[in-house]
């Protein structure tokens, strides 16, 4: 009988580190879809279009023990803010990408706010940290 695959904190920071250095992933603003889970994908995503908008590329810190074997890094706070033109959205939520190189992009995280936030004129804004949290995998 096989015995599960360990991934020893060490590789988990090792690969946290990768991601969040390595690979500069970006922050993004949705406005759908209104439900998230393990299927869903970039493609799923309608990225947000509202005067202002803009990708932000947030500064992390090196990964490091979270005290319970999970790797863990928390970015800077990323502000998204809209400057008063034409065009608003309501936003559902937010989702960590990672641009590859030129060979596509990869959905990371995403997150789903409890309610949709509004995004249409000047001075409505979204600021928020990231945290991410790299744990153990299971052996299928």
């Amino acid at each position: 009988m096989p015995s599960d695959l360990i991934h020893p904190t060490q590789g988990r920071i090792y690969t946290l580190d990768r991601i969040v250095t390595d690979h500069a992933p970006w922050v993004i603003l949705f406005t759908d879809p209104a439900v998230i889970d393990a299927t869903t994908e970039l493609a799923d995503l309608t990225e947000a279009t509202f005067s202002g908008y803009a990708r932000e590329h947030p500064a992390w810190p090196a990964a490091t023990d979270s005290g319970t074997g999970d790797a863990q890094s928390t970015s800077a706070f990323v502000t998204f803010s809209h400057n008063g033109g034409g065009v608003g959205n309501s936003i559902r939520g937010l989702a960590l990408v990672e641009d590859d190189g030129g060979f596509g992009t990869h959905l990371l995280l995403a997150y789903l706010f409890p309610s949709p936030i509004g995004m249409n004129v000047l001075g409505d804004s979204i600021s928020r940290q990231i945290r991410y949290l790299q744990g153990q995998y299971p052996l299928i």
